[in-house]
C-alpha cells in the first residue's frame, strides 16, 4: 500500500519550494546588476581614468624635460 503525504510535509514543501525558487531569483537578479555595473565601469569609467593617468603621466614627462636645466657638473666620475 503506497502512503500518502501528510498535509504538514506538503505544507513544507511548498515552502521550501518557494524558498527555493527566491534564492535563484535573486542570485540571476543579483548576477543581472553586477554585470551591468562591471560593463557601465568597462565602458564608461575605465577610459576616464585611463585618460587622467595619461594626463598626469605627461605633466611629469614635460617637467623633467625642461630646456632651462643646465649640467652644472664638471667632470664625470666613474
Amino acid at each position: 500500500m503506497r502512503r500518502l503525504p501528510s498535509k504538514t510535509n506538503s505544507i513544507l514543501d511548498t515552502l521550501h519550494k518557494g524558498f527555493v525558487c527566491t534564492c535563484i531569483a535573486v542570485t540571476a537578479y543579483g548576477f543581472a546588476v553586477l554585470g551591468n555595473r562591471y560593463y557601465c565601469y568597462l565602458t564608461q569609467t575605465k577610459p576616464i581614468l585611463d585618460t587622467q593617468k595619461q594626463k598626469e603621466k605627461e605633466i611629469l614627462l614635460a617637467e623633467g624635460s625642461s630646456d632651462h636645466l643646465l649640467d652644472t657638473a664638471k667632470t664625470i666620475k666613474l
